[in-house]
């Protein structure tokens, strides 16, 4: 079935998803030439330049051109990850859907390993993986995560690494997009999607490098600590893991936001992750 999916030119089959705001442009040029290196090669790739400077909008579009299987939308005003996700996806084709940022770099096999394993497992909605961590020095370290999360898995963080995620078309059509929210838009959808009954499994390979680096911290303010802080409280209500003893991961992302980023890489490359 894979196989016959895949020549199937007329559609693609993966709809790879991304939001670009002012990328750099060496981590965006690497992030796309490790999309043409698919082995699975029937994808198309949707941006949402965010509003991005000038030069940097021009780039965007310049990368783009050289490949067919790439366009670019642009909003007219800066309208954050959520807005420009849900326009990715109102415009793709495929049937599946995957997420990517515009800094990250996927294996070679990625898309096709996912579909491949989306196709065998009819019960799973969608399917991340394990991920190195690297930034402008290379490789640091690596994340793993549970391969089949269950509720209680959400509490200390979100399971899923999001840019790794491969979802079915059907999800988003039957359970709507991202909330508009300035942070944790992926955890409040992965906890609204496990309150509705469905699940999703993590590919215990590494099939992505995530970028995590000091850039990270000028994106981070403690006001998203507060917001996170309020989604964590209405998703595990509705997974029904709230109780007084889980409050304390509730209200983990404020006492965390008083740690210095810096100082929270610091901690994870101590701890390899």
């Amino acid at each position: 079935m894979l196989r016959e999916a895949i020549k199937k030119k007329n559609k693609p089959l993966v709809s790879i998803v991304m939001s670009a705001y002012n990328p750099v442009h060496h981590f965006f040029r690497l992030a796309v030439a490790s999309l043409k290196k698919q082995t699975l090669t029937n994808w198309e790739l949707i941006i949402c330049d965010d509003c991005s400077h000038e030069k940097c909008s021009e780039f965007i579009c310049k990368t783009a051109a050289t490949d067919p299987r790439i366009r670019v939308v642009k909003n007219r005003i800066n309208s954050g990850l959520a807005v420009s996700l849900n326009k990715c996806i109102a415009l793709s084709r495929g049937a599946y859907i995957a997420r990517m940022d515009d800094d990250d770099i996927c294996m070679p096999e990625r898309l096709e390993r996912q579909v491949q394993f989306l196709e065998e497992h009819a019960t799973v909605s969608w399917v991340g993986s394990n991920a190195g961590l690297m930034d402008d020095t290379g490789r640091w370290g690596e994340r793993k995560m549970p391969e089949c999360p269950e509720a209680k898995d959400f509490l200390k963080f979100c399971p899923y690494i999001h840019p790794s995620v491969m979802f079915r078309r059907s999800v988003f059509e039957e359970y709507g997009g991202y909330k508009k929210l300035r942070r944790g838009e992926d955890y409040e959808l992965f906890m609204r999607l496990h309150a509705a009954g469905l699940r999703g499994y993590n590919m215990q390979e590494e099939l992505f490098l995530y970028r995590e680096d000091a850039h990270a911290s000028r994106r981070r303010g403690y006001y998203y600590q507060i917001e996170e802080a309020g989604i964590r409280l209405r998703g595990f209500r509705d997974m029904d893991v709230l109780s007084l003893t889980n409050m304390m991961y509730v209200i983990k992302p404020m006492l965390t936001g008083l740690i210095s980023y810096r100082q929270r890489v610091k901690i994870k490359r101590m701890l390899g992750r």
